[in-house]
């Protein structure tokens, strides 16, 4: 139909639904005001993640780092956190005036994209550090394999640098340490911090000019705490 047909029918609709003595029209009202702050929630939602992109654009910066835009998408969609964990129950009631059925929340599951961005996530991939996931509140043990090699637990760790500030935000209730070529950490609370891993490879101890010994390794590695972790780890 033409837009001016359109136009026409809208203004019909309004006016034969939206009149005092309507005896639904509050329920109408509603309706149209409960779809006004779906609308207003979207475009909050999109501000929120134009803020996050433009402030990891200004943090490239501040490092030195350029990236095309491709790059910059791959970093971006790399750091999703999945959502499927917070739709596995409930369900969607509508309004009774819309004559749909409740829609439970698990039919959603893997329909939603890459997730929500992890803004310290982001954060990570342009600095270039890796990040482990753990779970709050339990002790577990996180392989290292990933970033020191399949050989990791060949390698003669030799300390785990840790400030107070990162004790601070991961809520440690212990001193992390490796072994077998795994982290152990018992976090107790939500966050993100960077801890420092260093170790020795060839080697008990550092080789120097007038011994023979092995060679020193180190890597920094976020560490992201969330209250629950997904199998796969997040999903594309």
């Amino acid at each position: 139909i033409s837009m001016e047909e359109a136009k026409k029918r809208a203004d019909a609709y309004r006016d034969k639904y939206m009149k005092k003595e309507n005896p639904h029209r509050k329920e109408m009202l509603k309706m149209l005001q409960g779809s006004k702050k779906r609308e207003k929630k979207v475009k909050q939602n999109e501000a929120k993640l134009e803020e996050r992109a433009s402030y990891v654009i200004d943090y490239a910066k501040k490092l030195g780092k350029t990236f095309t835009l491709r790059e910059f998408k791959n970093l971006l969609l790399a750091a999703s956190n999945d959502m499927d964990p917070r739709i596995a129950s409930g369900k969607k009631d509508y309004h009774s005036l819309a004559n749909v059925q409740s829609i439970p929340m698990s039919s959603y599951r893997h329909k939603m994209g890459t997730g929500s961005i992890d803004a310290w996530k982001f954060m990570m991939n342009i600095e270039g550090i890796p990040c482990l996931i753990a779970e709050s509140g339990k002790n577990q043990w996180l392989s290292l394999d990933a970033y020191f090699g399949t050989a990791s637990k060949s390698l003669t760790f030799t300390e785990i640098e840790v400030s107070k500030e990162a004790e601070s935000a991961l809520g440690l209730a212990e001193t992390p340490y490796i072994k077998y070529g795994k982290l152990w950490v018992h976090p107790t609370k939500c966050g993100s911090a960077k801890i420092k891993v260093n170790a020795i490879a060839g080697g008990d101890s550092l080789g120097g000019e007038s011994s023979i010994g092995g060679m020193e390794i180190s890597r920094t590695i976020s560490i992201i705490v969330r209250s629950h972790v997904s199998e796969n780890g997040g999903w594309l």
